[in-house]
């Protein structure tokens, strides 16, 4: 990504247990087996991220317009078909 851009999207998540060193090596595993998240889509753990947007579940899908205000907000899994309809609904 160009410097000074930000990622339009990412998986933010948290840590559930004390051992985080172990939480990070199934998360990152899940990411890549359940989920087959690309590698060009960042997948933080940051408590911080999660109480920022009023994650409640994993995953959930916050979309943010332009202006930066959340546009709509999922907090279930969704097909890549139904994410694909709702990106194009958002940008449309």
């Amino acid at each position: 990504m160009p410097s000074g851009k930000t990622d339009p999207t990412g998986a933010p998540t948290r840590f559930y247990s004390a051992d985080r060193g172990e939480e990070k090596q199934k998360n990152e595993k899940s990411w890549k087996e359940a989920y087959a998240l690309p590698g060009s889509i960042s997948a933080p753990i940051s408590d911080e991220a999660m109480l920022r947007y009023g994650v409640s579940a994993t995953p959930t899908f916050v979309f943010v317009n332009r202006k930066g205000a959340v546009a709509r907000y999922s907090p279930t899994r969704m097909t890549q078909v139904r994410l694909s309809s709702v990106i194009g609904d958002l940008l449309r």
